[in-house]
């Protein structure tokens, strides 16, 4: 063994069998303090056992919020930290013969452990690491949750959930590495996320309307504000162009920088693209069919899995799990840099020049599609 984890901390759940068990037995082995989180008491209590000091076992709930929490406090507390947060807890849904006789009895279990567990032990972990300087979070998924198939649809569907929520974690968490925790959070986002069941749900959780009013408020508030200038324009940019900055000329983040005197910190991201093929932003389509009024200036076609061709989301294909990577950029000072009375495009300019540079170096590093 190389001793390669000595010094780490770590946290397995569903670490009293299978892969969790394995990943335990390594870990220890390589130098780390385990924390092992099940509900498997016995097999559990017999892993740390037969792992020595360095290993111990909680009886943990990972669907459970308070559960979850002190389970972070345990390792920070009593192993002086948490490097490493594994969440790798599953429980497989029952096999049916047909999905149109399934009476969904065991979805909200299977979406709790399965994704909710992970969410949790990711939000919990990233509160931790975000004050100490960083961690590894790792997000256990499947086979099932890239490979369409019948028979365990809930289950499959829980496990490409978990993907996608990593991939948005990611991005979200990326600030915290140079501005710690403590300061909010706010995610400017487009008035349609606000249709639906979550519509109640995404302010407790830092998403607001992206006006300039709001941002405003929010870094008045010593906030951070996560600005997507480019907003759907630049997220569903074609494959062909998938590396390519693109705000559509929208320079209000600009605007409100200035207004609220506060740098321009830029961050770009690489992988997210080739989760699908897309075609077309279909701005012609979208005008064709007035949803403009909608602020819809956009309707996106892309070809995915496992149904093939979608408009905008319908039907919603699941994207492949792509090695996303994300690069925080140096911060732009805009009044040091170009004085009291800033030319809106100019800063404009070099923001999107700063971050195509960035990009294009990402994109030369990266070796094959998907997996990176």
């Amino acid at each position: 063994m190389t001793n390669e984890l000595a010094g780490k901390v770590a946290i397995v759940t569903g670490g009293a069998s299978g892969l969790g068990y394995a990943t335990v037995e390594k870990f220890v082995a390589e130098g780390a303090r385990v924390l092992i989180a099940d509900l498997d008491a016995e097999q559990g209590t017999e892993l740390a056992k037969s792992c020595g000091a360095n290993a111990r076992f909680e009886r943990v709930d990972v669907s459970d919020a308070e559960q979850m929490g002190a389970l972070v406090s345990t390792a920070v507390n009593e192993f002086g930290g948490l490097d490493i947060m594994v969440n790798n807890a599953g429980i497989p849904s029952r096999m049916q013969k047909s999905f149109l006789h399934d009476d969904l009895a065991d979805f909200h279990r299977v979406m709790s452990v399965n994704l909710l567990g992970v969410m949790l032990g990711t939000r919990e972990a990233g509160k931790h690491m975000s004050t100490q300087g960083g961690g590894s979070i790792v997000n256990v998924s499947s086979i099932g949750g890239i490979q369409a198939g019948g028979g365990v649809m809930t289950y499959r569907a829980s496990k490409a959930a978990v993907l996608y929520f990593t991939k948005c974690a990611a991005i979200e968490l990326a600030p915290y590495d140079e501005f710690g925790y403590d300061r909010p959070l706010y995610t400017l986002a487009h008035d349609q996320v606000y249709i639906g069941p979550f519509a109640d749900w995404l302010p407790r959780a830092g998403v607001i309307p992206a006006t300039r009013d709001n941002a405003a408020n929010a870094l008045r508030s010593n906030g951070i504000v996560l600005v997507f200038p480019g907003g759907d324009f630049d997220s569903y940019r074609p494959t062909s162009a998938e590396n390519v900055i693109d705000f559509n000329g929208r320079t209000g983040y600009v605007r409100t920088a200035i207004a609220a005197r506060v740098p321009i910190v830029p961050a770009v991201s690489i992988g997210a693209q080739e989760g699908q093929l897309f075609l077309t932003r279909g701005t012609g389509l979208a005008k064709r069919l007035g949803l403009k009024r909608l602020r819809m200036e956009i309707l996106p076609i892309s070809v995915g899995f496992p149904f093939g061709l979608s408009v905008l989301i319908f039907p919603p294909n699941l994207p492949l799990p792509t090695k996303v990577v994300t690069q925080v950029l140096e911060p732009i000072d805009v009044a040091a840099r170009y004085g009291d009375d800033p030319d809106v495009d100019e800063v404009d300019n070099h923001v999107r020049a700063v971050m195509q540079a960035a990009l294009d170096q990402l994109a030369s590093e990266r070796r094959f599609p998907v997996l990176g």
